[in-house]
């Protein structure tokens, strides 16, 4: 059986999700966006997520190899979908500013419980299981 662990703690994302705003804004003046789009949204993110995993080498998924993950390149990537996850919340109008960390046994098994929760992601409780799913993810790697 799959362990599920769960923190706690207080953050306040408000800051955050204003600025990844400002960001939007200018992108989607600068393409002539007019509409937000949740399942390009999604798209994007999960395509992070598998790009953060690829950069993991053999601490994620590629057993088959010896080569070890660039720190510096994972970061960016973990970034990359913090970038996502703040203009999805934005999209949904996610207002939260308890957040929760949920951690599984493995960093494979922390990634497809990302991928799932993404694939589910309608709404902002859904949003808030998959980014406490997220958040996991980075304390696992050590980014916390």
């Amino acid at each position: 059986m799959k362990m599920v662990k769960v923190d706690e703690r207080m953050i306040d994302l408000s800051e955050l999700f204003q600025k990844q705003q400002m960001l939007t804004d200018y992108v989607w003046q600068k393409h002539n966006i007019k509409k937000a789009d949740l399942e390009k949204e999604k798209a994007a993110i999960i395509c992070e997520l598998w790009e953060t995993a690829n950069e993991l080498k053999s601490d994620g998924f590629k057993y088959w190899t010896d080569k070890k993950c660039d720190r510096g390149k994972t970061l960016e990537e973990i970034v990359d979908m913090l970038h996502f996850y703040l203009q999805i919340g934005n999209i949904l109008g996610v207002v939260y500013e308890h957040y929760w960390i949920e951690r599984r046994d493995t960093i494979l098994d922390q990634i497809l419980a990302i991928n799932w929760s993404l694939l589910m992601l309608d709404g902002p409780l859904t949003w808030a299981v998959s980014f406490a799913q997220y958040r996991g993810l980075v304390r696992m790697l050590g980014f916390d």
